[in-house]
């Protein structure tokens, strides 16, 4: 049943054919949007065009790019991103001038942009106290372009006048994801994977489909203009306890072995120098920022904003995605 109040409104989805993208596309389908998705030439688009949502190619990470954008759109959803590109220019054309490219074509009928970003600039160290949507990201590395993005976003906004609302996620999981689960269950079918440290780390995880919740919320109220607010599941879990689901749910043996943290940043490292392709995720390296730091967080301004709570468990957005990942083989 469609709960949209507005027939004439025009969503415009980047990064549709990815997790994310594609989740936000369906949940807006859901609630009556109508919806043009932009797509990587070549990619899977029959599930999107079957749930309504048509389709554009576009590669928003080609320099000099001006995106021809259909007219008469009322708001947008940036959710095309880099997990790792080949050099940290890369990942800046995508994250930044990308998104400038994007903005610039848009047309006068916007009332609102939500950017999706990550709280990956957030993570890489310990926090005792819960973060909130106060703390800025100040990364090193490729990383950084995220908080750029986030930066051109709002200054942007203060130019045109249109509402724009920041979102980030946890570790995003779910169907279409393509780095970190498959990554993490190869290594356990193998016997391979190790915790890092204690286990004990809180981890911020995210399931797509309560992403694409909160980013229905965050385009639908007012009070999100201008606002920036953290994603996560609830409760949040441990590092131990999310991998331990995740085997189980997978019919795979738990792992039992750890690793100190400093052991788990030398193997990432090597791994890294031992690549065959510059532009392909380093698992271990992923694991070790999500799973191998305290990162507990505050959701309380997302809850007190737009009234969101996860609309999945984890067990359910898990078995939703290993799912996924059987019927392609994965599993």
């Amino acid at each position: 049943m469609s709960h949209l109040k507005d027939p004439a409104a025009h969503l415009l989805v980047t990064g549709a054919s990815g997790c994310v993208g594609g989740a936000v596309c369906l949940a807006a389908r859901a609630r009556g949007w109508r919806v043009t998705g932009l797509v990587r030439a070549g990619s899977e688009v029959a599930w999107l065009t079957e749930a309504g949502v048509t389709t554009l190619p576009l590669e928003l990470d080609t320099p000099g790019l001006s995106p021809r954008v259909p007219a008469g759109l009322t708001h947008v959803v940036h959710c095309a991103a880099r997990i790792q590109a080949a050099s940290d220019a890369d990942h800046y054309q995508l994250h930044v001038e990308g998104l400038r490219q994007l903005l610039q074509g848009l047309p006068p009928t916007l009332t609102r942009v939500v950017l999706i970003t990550s709280l990956a600039p957030l993570a890489g160290q310990d926090r005792t106290e819960a973060l909130d949507p106060v703390s800025q990201p100040t990364p090193r590395g490729p990383l950084q372009t995220l908080g750029a993005a986030e930066l051109l976003l709002q200054d942007w906004s203060r130019a045109t006048g249109v509402a724009t609302t920041i979102l980030r996620p946890g570790l995003v999981y779910g169907p279409r994801e393509r780095w970190f689960l498959p990554g993490l269950l190869e290594r356990l079918k193998r016997g391979e994977f190790r915790f890092v440290g204690s286990g004990e780390q809180l981890l911020a995880h995210t399931a797509s489909g309560n992403l694409a919740h909160a980013t229905l919320l965050a385009l639908e109220h007012p009070i999100a203009a201008g606002r920036v607010y953290h994603v996560t599941d609830e409760p949040a879990l441990t590092q131990r306890d999310f991998i331990e689901r995740v085997a189980q749910r997978a019919g795979l043996p738990i792992p039992r072995r750890a690793v100190p943290r400093r052991w788990a940043e030398l193997a990432a490292r090597d791994w890294w120098w031992r690549r065959s392709d510059p532009a392909f995720p380093n698992p271990l390296q992923l694991e070790l920022r999500w799973l191998g730091w305290n990162l507990p967080v505050s959701l309380e301004q997302c809850r007190h904003d737009l009234g969101y709570h996860p609309l999945l468990s984890t067990t359910a957005a898990l078995d939703a995605a290993l799912a996924w990942y059987r019927e392609r083989g994965v599993l």
